[in-house]
């Protein structure tokens, strides 16, 4: 029952969320929904094997489903600039890596992930696949993605 009851709530977060106009609110509003479920039941459901890899298998066609031969192509003019802000990511996710291993105790993979650039539901899967601190990935990610999503209206809008 704590399994159906958890999708429910799932569902109802990122419905909300979505109605709402919430970016990224259906991932944002499952993982408040099952977050608040898990709470309130004091249970957490232990997702089955086979639905956690169907649940990979669908994010990785979605993420795929925007490549194709066409938009390969626009990236050729930006290439440097690509692979600078790349490298430069790395670089200094490597640093902040590093400073959470010395001066917060985590492990490294845990704060690798964490310190990494990435979109909130590849990080989830790679800290969960990685057995990392999965709660600490995620809320840093989250925390993140939020931050980004409020500050970047003001940044734009400085900009233009």
């Amino acid at each position: 029952m704590t399994l159906l009851t958890s999708l429910a709530a799932a569902f109802l977060g990122g419905f909300a969320l979505e109605k709402l106009h919430v970016p990224s609110g259906a991932l944002i509003g499952a993982m408040i929904g099952v977050t608040v479920h898990n709470i309130g039941f004091r249970q957490v459901a232990a997702l089955p094997a086979p639905v956690t890899f169907v649940a990979y298998v669908v994010l990785g066609w979605a993420i795929g489903f925007g490549v194709n031969r066409q938009s390969l192509a626009s990236l050729r003019t930006a290439v440097v600039p690509i692979v600078l802000v790349v490298v430069a990511l790395l670089v200094f996710g490597g640093l902040l890596a590093v400073l959470l291993v010395r001066w917060g105790g985590y492990d490294p993979v845990t704060a690798y992930l964490s310190a990494s650039p990435g979109a909130l539901s590849q990080m989830t899967v790679l800290a969960d696949q990685s057995g990392s601190n999965l709660l600490f990935v995620v809320t840093i990610h989250t925390v993140r993605v939020v931050a980004v999503l409020a500050v970047a209206p003001l940044v734009t809008r400085w900009l233009s």
